[in-house]
């Protein structure tokens, strides 16, 4: 046994492990295109279109595969010569950045560790021995022993098995055609995410504004893109569902698509039952960081507002006390082109500006939207509104029956602004109910709600709205 001084477990690795793979003959050349189809649920199909030279028979190196990389969704074909190109199996060669999986290629083979020598703690040995197994210990065959227990480094040999410095897909392939092709390559990997978020800048009246929505992409797959053609699918894609799953992430020339210009910012398809933006620039996506891009613009944007106070009638109030409840603020962003926008909107978070009367701006709010298609309506929620007040009190409960109740309630209604506002007051039922009597007339928007559209003046007295329910349920 060679006795050697202490080394170091990392400075092994880093210095005898990053050596190039050369399965096949030629020099490994770098995508001459990239296509990347983001979803917003952390998945992207990747596709790759690279000159590379082929064997005959025999393994080839597709260098640069994303550690995230689903090898049961690896699909490769030759651009020149399809039918004298295929695939007779592949693997995944880890990259020499995660230790672990790189040991876990060369269990069974013989390999040089470096262990601590047993008549001196400040020495280690070199020594030859298989490797059996790895796990939170490796298990080593030492010919005339089994060695269990920490090492301080492997030395690993020095052939085609070698990781390196990056992940890389292994792909055993026939080619009748000629050694150098043009070859594309697709497959799916996970850590590309994508998110939406949109600035709406309103007037000082909170009416009309501009919106501004741009995409936020976050890559994690563990390798850089660069020049790649971006689209961002809107929509949730079951992963169960191969066929449809394919459809959306790559365009068909044979699928009709329905395209339209989101401002400035990226052209928007209709891809199936999914919303495809297509990003009009090449983008480079670094690995572990974040990169935002601008996706869609409107000006001249008009808006609603809802201002609603919230309550249960069958909750029953503890004490003869009033109830505050806020005075919702929402605003409607109604989709459609006369109030300025009429383009599919993807899921996004919508932080609200508005202008104040003598010079600079506020954050009116901030809501999630859901994916918004023409003609619909998202309801934002940004807060409380200042002026606006909201008590409710309970002024009778009485049990009717075993399995039903008679309540009254009151919900008064307080203005301290300048002019008056309209308050939509919704009180929401369970099981059956009916509205025997309310001072006010009322709308029974659902099976389980009912409406009161009210104005309250400025600076006056408090509006109330009294009514009384009798409600029942099933034992």
């Amino acid at each position: 046994m060679q006795i050697v001084k202490p080394l170091l477990f990392w400075f092994l690795w880093s210095v005898l492990l990053p050596v190039p793979l050369a399965l096949a003959s030629g020099p490994e050349k770098a995508a001459t295109s990239t296509a990347i189809t983001v979803y917003p649920a952390g998945k992207a199909l990747i596709t790759e279109v690279r000159e590379m030279n082929l064997p005959a028979a025999g393994e080839v190196a597709y260098p640069g595969a994303p550690s995230t990389l689903d090898p049961t969704s690896v699909g490769l074909r030759s651009l020149d010569a399809p039918d004298q190109v295929r695939v007779r199996s592949l693997r995944v060669l880890p990259s020499a950045a995660d230790a672990r999986q790189v040991l876990q290629q060369y269990v069974g083979r013989r390999v040089l560790a470096v262990l601590p020598d047993e008549s001196r703690a400040d020495r280690r040995e070199k020594t030859e021995a298989v490797l059996l197994s790895v796990g939170s210990q490796v298990v080593l065959d030492l010919g005339d022993e089994l060695y269990v227990g920490p090492l301080d480094a492997v030395l690993l040999p020095r052939d085609e098995q070698r990781p390196r410095s990056e992940a890389a897909l292994l792909l055993d392939v026939v080619n009748q055609g000629d050694p150098s092709q043009r070859v594309e390559v697709s497959y799916l990997a996970g850590g590309l995410d994508w998110s939406g978020d949109c600035a709406l800048s309103l007037d000082s009246a909170g009416e009309r504004g501009a919106l501004s929505c741009w995409a936020t992409l976050r890559n994690d797959t563990g390798r850089a893109f660069e020049n790649a053609q971006l689209r961002l699918v809107a929509g949730e894609v079951r992963r169960e569902q191969p066929p449809m799953l394919m459809r959306a992430m790559k365009a068909d020339a044979s699928m009709m698509m329905e395209e339209s210009m989101a401002g400035n910012g990226a052209t928007m398809r209709q891809a199936g039952e999914y919303h495809v933006f297509d990003v009009p620039f090449a983008a480079n996506l670094a690995d572990g960081q974040t990169t935002r891009l601008a996706l869609a613009s409107a000006d001249g944007v008009r808006v609603e507002r809802e201002l609603l106070v919230r309550g249960n009638a069958r909750h029953r109030q503890s004490g003869a006390q009033p109830e505050a409840r806020p005075v919702e603020n929402v605003l409607l962003l109604r989709n459609v082109a006369e109030n300025g926008l009429g383009r599919a909107l993807p899921a996004s978070l919508v932080r609200v500006y508005r202008d104040v009367s003598g010079g600079g701006r506020i954050l009116e709010g901030e809501a999630r939207m859901a994916d918004l298609p023409v003609g619909e309506v998202a309801r934002l929620p940004l807060g409380s509104a200042f002026d606006l007040s909201a008590e409710r009190t309970m002024l009778d409960y009485e049990r009717t029956g075993k399995h039903s109740i008679r309540v009254e309630w009151q919900v008064e209604l307080r203005n301290a602004g300048e002019k008056s506002r309209n308050i939509m007051v919704v009180e929401e039922f369970s099981d059956d109910w009916k509205i025997t009597d309310s001072n006010h007339k009322y709308a029974k928007e659902s099976a389980t709600a009912a409406t009161w559209y009210v104005t309250v003046p400025a600076g006056g007295e408090p509006v109330q709205v009294r009514y009384t329910a009798e409600i029942s349920w099933a034992s």
